[in-house]
């Protein structure tokens, strides 16, 4: 009795369970069965979980949220005018920031909020310019105030400083008729309300 030797076409070919029980012949159907694994790979890799958020360059997860700003004058302080439009010898004109005002003759001003002394303008009274001897802080988040008629600047440029800090005293340089301190809150280029971060009266 003669004994068959298996040759490579007696080996049992298992149909793809995809595939209805029928094999692509020829290339076209290594392609259909390639293109089939990458799309299985690519669909159990979207599946993943993604743990690790600082892929994403957006993440702020080490910036502060929000920032607090304070009065800048501590000796009983009240405003004398607001923020947006007012009446300026018979002619309306956008105020900037507000003017606050003090019973204390040159009374101290005070940085609002932790930053750094990004300009000086030392100008006496009466000389070009309207807000006279004045300091810009920049903050956090893109933040910055002003701090303008000042009588006598205490800071240097590119100081840091922190909220309360000593930073001048107020004064009537510039354009002023009585002495204050106009103070202005910038958030990018855009102008703020001071009055919906500070509270001075």
């Amino acid at each position: 009795m003669r004994t068959l030797r298996k040759t490579p076409h007696s080996v049992p070919i298992s149909p793809h369970p995809l595939s209805n029980g029928r094999i692509p012949p020829g290339s076209a159907g290594r392609r259909f069965f390639s293109t089939l694994t990458v799309l299985t790979l690519l669909s159990c890799f979207l599946l993943l979980p993604i743990t690790d958020t600082s892929l994403f360059s957006g993440s702020t997860e080490d910036e502060p949220k929000t920032i607090s700003f304070f009065c800048p004058v501590k000796d009983d302080p009240y405003i004398i005018f607001r923020f947006g439009y007012r009446k300026y010898k018979r002619r309306g004109r956008g105020h900037k920031g507000v003017d606050i005002k003090s019973p204390l003759k040159h009374a101290p001003i005070y940085a609002a909020a932790d930053g750094k002394v990004t300009a000086i303008r030392i100008r006496p009274r009466g000389s070009w310019g309207r807000l006279g001897s004045h300091v810009f802080i920049s903050h956090n988040q893109g933040f910055r105030s002003l701090y303008g008629h000042l009588s006598k600047v205490s800071v240097k440029i590119n100081q840091e400083v922190k909220a309360g800090d000593l930073i001048g005293y107020m004064g009537k340089t510039g354009y002023a008729t009585t002495e204050h301190l106009h103070f202005v809150i910038y958030q990018g280029k855009k102008l703020v309300n001071p009055e919906n971060y500070i509270e001075c009266d």
